[in-house]
């Protein structure tokens, strides 16, 4: 949740209100905890064996927030490889 407006009642680690570099934050924050839990995921493969599908989902979502792409791009890559995603969850 966004805070839009100001209140007294709320605490806020920033001085101001301002929703728009709140999201970045926040999404931000999102794509960091994401990238670690790919990282992960990517070094379990070292120890386990991971199912290839699996790896090329975690590698190009990789290199998506590593390089500011839009993920979507995985659904496009879906229908190329026909990936199964629910295999991820």
């Amino acid at each position: 949740m966004i805070r839009c407006f100001d209140s007294d009642d709320i605490q806020n680690v920033n001085p101001t209100v301002d929703p728009a570099r709140d999201l970045e934050i926040i999404e931000t924050e999102m794509m960091l905890a994401d990238l670690e839990s790919i990282q992960k995921r990517l070094e379990k493969n070292n120890k386990k064996n991971v199912d290839e599908e699996q790896l090329k989902i975690l590698k190009v979502a990789s290199d998506c927030i590593n390089n500011s792409k839009d993920i979507q791009i995985i659904m496009k890559y879906n229908y190329i490889f026909s990936i199964n995603f629910e295999i991820l969850y």
